[in-house]
């Protein structure tokens, strides 16, 4: 979820995009962004998903499968780990 602010600029300026594209005509509270980061282990909830990709694409923000997974661990790293 940092990377995902980084790319964004921030909670605000992801804000202001996903309020363009979320379903609810008040759109997106920021403290649901701030709980996405502390309480889903960084993770974009599944259901949201959708959005922080609709609003990469009309932002122009490029987001890689690293900043949609931040815990996926490289193929090597994964291997190391599973040794010790």
């Amino acid at each position: 979820m940092e990377r995902i602010l980084y790319r964004f600029g921030g909670t605000a300026a992801l804000k202001r995009a996903l309020d363009r594209v979320w379903p609810n005509p008040k759109g997106i509270d920021r403290t649901t962004i701030r709980n996405w980061v502390k309480r889903t282990d960084g993770m974009v909830p599944t259901g949201s998903m959708p959005y922080v990709l609709l609003a990469a694409k009309n932002e122009g923000v490029y987001l890689s499968d690293r900043d949609l997974n931040p815990g996926k661990l490289p193929i090597e790293q994964a291997q190391y780990k599973s040794l010790i």
